[in-house]
């Protein structure tokens, strides 16, 4: 039984949440994406102080509905905390939100969804720069990502979905 995976979007992403969401399955066959519709984020969720919106506030609203898994949210608006000045995208508890804020492409955006969805799976960061699972500070890294999992970050995919399937 495959893992139900819900992509929230901003009304003008919804076109980029298909795409993303033909990209979750390509790269976690074990999950079946769904979209769940369009969330729109809250005035409540922008730290005006650093010009960007709370990804911890973002993350601990958003509302897992109860015929998912998994939620990821895709948003436009720029996102961070008081350790990082930005952030492309943020994973905690079954939830992920993702910015295209500063990613100038649909690929980019869906590569950063995929590293977040990799997080909610058990994946840990990779040490190679081309594995889905290595940390990116700029667009340049995004881009220089291939759209894919290491062989070693793969097994290790495997591995933990079989021991969330004892969990969900």
């Amino acid at each position: 039984m495959k893992t139900k995976f819900g992509i929230y979007y901003i009304s003008g992403l919804s076109p980029a949440a298909s795409v993303i969401a033909h990209h979750i399955m390509a790269n976690f066959p074990l999950l079946e994406a769904h979209l769940a519709g369009p969330l729109e984020v809250p005035l409540t969720a922008w730290d005006s102080y650093r010009g960007q919106y709370d990804i911890h506030f973002l993350l601990e609203n958003l509302v897992i509905p109860d015929d998912y898994d998994f939620i990821i949210w895709l948003i436009n608006g720029d996102i961070g905390d008081s350790w990082h000045p930005y952030l492309f995208g943020a994973a905690g508890y079954k939830k992920a939100v993702v910015s295209n804020a500063r990613l100038g492409t649909i690929e980019e955006l869906a590569k950063e969804a995929c590293h977040e969805i990799g997080h909610l799976v058990g994946l840990k960061h990779c040490c190679r720069h081309d594995c889905l699972m290595h940390t990116s500070w700029t667009e340049k890294e995004v881009r220089n990502k291939l759209f894919g999992l290491c062989e070693k970050c793969r097994q290790s995919m495997i591995k933990e979905h079989d021991a969330l399937k004892n969990v969900l």
